[in-house]
């Protein structure tokens, strides 16, 4: 044990020195971080608050914000983090306040995820609408609800592992939406990002762009002449994996989609896909088949992987086709020729569906839309 000291003479009774405890620094941060600017942050002893590595930054978040969604104005902000996807949610609630939620367009399934005010979480299909509220824990997910001032603020974050994200993921879908209570009923309203039908497709979600896109070089590209109304390009990308269809086209008030079909020119089987602008479905059919009935799904169920993005009064639509979805009629990886055909679809002059297709123009001409897959554009790698 230490001596004692008398501080008049200076005379010590014994004892031991005992060691300088140190510094004990911490991490303390003067401004978080948000997805619009960096952070700042300073290591400061616990014992005797010496300051060191000051203004030291704290990486940008990697999200984005929506501000004032929806009756009670919610902001919102999406980020990434390094092993999942978290959501928060800032608003004044009232008792029309029912919960939060998103549609998720994943690299494999499409989600839709509501967070009631309760805490419970719903997390299932897209377009599932049949909503099963149950405890996070059981679906993966942590939730969370604090009382902020007059904000209740509320989150709710899944894993990557659980949503299905992998390293090679580059970008989701999202459309970010309110649920409010309306004349004393539930899910009496949805409220959603720029006033977006909640059910209409993933085609209007926004992208979020969460990591670089290490571009493969394409085996083969080809470029088609302008086709339809609409003045669209089409062009056709050979890769690894699959085939990718991108068609940039100045959409009209009658433009209802594009089709894509591919031909087996050895057994002349094929397929014909008709996407909606704006809806983000397709109408997957045999080639040949034109009972059109308005069957549209989700591209995913059929193997498509789709995305359709809007600058200005242009549309680009993207459709990825791997090697595996393609082989229901014969093309694989190792098929070195195959036939492709485009069309416009718009509606007639009365507006009624189904009535003009135009075709994929070859040296200025149209090609017929029904002929058979011997006359589709031969594609040779």
């Amino acid at each position: 044990a230490a001596g004692h000291h008398c501080s008049d003479c200076g005379y010590t009774d014994g004892g031991e020195t005992v060691a300088a405890l140190g510094h004990d620094y911490k991490w303390v941060v003067d401004k978080e971080a948000t997805v619009n600017e960096a952070g700042i942050q300073h290591e400061e002893c616990s014992r005797c608050h010496d300051k060191k590595s000051e203004n030291t930054a704290i990486d940008q978040l990697n999200g984005y914000e929506v501000k004032a969604l929806g009756e009670h104005s919610v902001d919102i902000t999406v980020i990434k983090t390094e092993t999942g996807l978290k959501i928060v949610y800032k608003a004044k609630e009232d008792n029309n306040s029912f919960g939060y939620g998103a549609c998720l367009d994943l690299p494999g399934t499409d989600y839709s995820v509501l967070l009631a005010t309760t805490g419970n979480i719903a997390f299932q299909a897209y377009q599932n609408w049949a909503w099963d509220y149950k405890l996070p824990s059981s679906v993966g997910a942590t939730v969370s609800r604090e009382l902020s001032g007059e904000y209740m603020v509320s989150s709710f974050e899944f894993s990557d592992t659980t949503l299905g994200i992998t390293e090679e993921t580059t970008h989701i879908g999202v459309l970010l939406f309110e649920v409010v209570n309306a004349n004393g009923a539930q899910y009496g309203i949805y409220n959603t990002q720029n006033n977006i039908a909640i059910d209409g497709g993933v085609g209007n979600f926004y992208k979020f762009q969460f990591a670089e896109e290490q571009a493969e070089t394409p085996v083969l590209t080809k470029s088609f002449e302008e086709f339809g109304q609409g003045k669209a390009n089409a062009k056709l990308e050979i890769f690894s994996q699959g085939v990718k269809i991108t068609i940039e086209c100045t959409p009209l008030a009658s433009t209802f989609g594009y089709g894509v079909m591919f031909g087996n020119l050895e057994t002349n089987a094929g397929t014909t896909d008709l996407y909606a602008l704006g809806y983000g479905t397709v109408d997957h059919k045999t080639y040949g088949d034109w009972n059109w009935q308005g069957n549209y799904v989700n591209p995913t169920t059929v193997g498509i992987q789709a995305s359709e993005t809007t600058d200005g009064d242009k549309k680009t639509v993207e459709l990825f086709y791997s090697f595996e979805t393609l082989s229901s009629i014969g093309i694989t990886k190792d098929t070195t020729q195959f036939g492709v055909q485009f069309f416009e679809y718009v509606t007639d002059s009365s507006g009624n569906l189904y009535a003009c297709y135009n075709c994929l123009n070859v040296d200025g001409a149209a090609l017929a839309f029904d002929t058979g897959v011997a006359n589709f554009v031969k594609i040779t790698k």
